[in-house]
């Protein structure tokens, strides 16, 4: 398995806009990811028997979690979306480093989606 690491392709740019259309850059461009492995331990929790109950342990470190995550800019590209091919600009981060960070949880709002921009 590889260690988290920056990767690079070249190819147009493909994304669906909020009406489930298909939109594809017109040239194509490099596009950024962060992919690879990041070092996680999960020991298992520890309780004590407190008055017959099983109480976890103020520090409980049973579990480290860490993201291959990317930091960036924003960049614009134009794209052609739907049947009608309608010309519409788009901002996706492209990153240019990426590291092991502790995981957080997300929302489908937080992933790498482009924003489109009004015309």
């Amino acid at each position: 398995m590889t260690a988290c690491s920056l990767k690079r392709s070249s190819g147009p740019l493909v994304v669906y806009d909020e009406n489930n259309d298909l939109c594809t850059s017109p040239r194509n461009v490099t596009l950024t990811a962060c992919s690879g492995f990041c070092d996680g331990i999960q020991s298992g929790s520890v309780s004590f028997l407190v008055g017959g109950e099983w109480t976890p342990a103020k520090q409980d470190t049973a579990r480290t979690c860490h993201c291959c995550s990317g930091s960036g800019s924003w960049e614009v590209f134009e794209v052609r979306c739907g049947r009608e091919q309608k010309n519409r600009r788009v901002k996706k981060e492209m990153y240019d480093s990426c590291t092991c960070d502790a995981c957080k949880e997300s929302t489908d709002e937080s992933y790498d989606t482009p924003t489109y921009l009004p015309d």
